[in-house]
């Protein structure tokens, strides 16, 4: 669920990812399983390093 509203939230890096996979063809519930992984791998990574969240390397640019 947190996907799937994270998707349609205006400016979330996680939306700006999920629409650029579905631009290059991805199936919906393709784009939203590779967002699903994104948001493990950025919790994890975020919980191991003690770093703070970084949207940009999310979406890979601007996000907003």
């Amino acid at each position: 669920m947190a996907t799937m509203r994270c998707t349609w939230l205006p400016g979330s890096a996680f939306g700006a990812y999920y629409h650029r996979l579905l631009a290059r063809g991805v199936k919906k519930k393709t784009a939203l399983m590779a967002v699903m992984r994104k948001m493990l791998a950025v919790a994890a990574c975020v919980l191991r390093t003690d770093k703070d969240y970084d949207p940009s390397k999310v979406a890979g640019g601007t996000v907003g």
